[in-house]
């Protein structure tokens, strides 16, 4: 369901090949409680961010398959909107929200 095909799947079509517009992916992430002091954030970020970066790491998620992206902050927080707006209405539309 990415834009493009998996390096890992390489035949295996995108929706959009087949006429479908939607997209959704697997992701992993790390958040911590609202109001987490700044000290603490600027602790964590380059720690997670220096794994996210390590061959092993790498390694691991691309022999299984998955994409990676490194978000900061902000863009994760922006992401999560955005999905729970994304995957909400999807919910509506099929009647299991409202």
């Amino acid at each position: 369901m990415a834009g493009e095909r998996a390096d890992a799947f390489p035949d295996v079509p995108t929706l959009a090949e087949v006429g479908v517009d939607w997209r959704l992916g697997a992701w992993r992430g790390v958040a911590g409680p609202a109001g987490m002091p700044d000290e603490v954030v600027d602790t964590l970020v380059p720690v997670l961010e220096r794994i996210h970066a390590m061959d092993e790491f790498r390694d691991f998620m691309e022999g299984r398959g998955f994409g990676m992206i490194f978000l900061g902050p902000d863009d994760y927080r922006q992401f999560m909107a955005d999905s729970n707006e994304a995957l909400g209405g999807v919910m509506k539309d099929l009647g299991l929200a409202q």
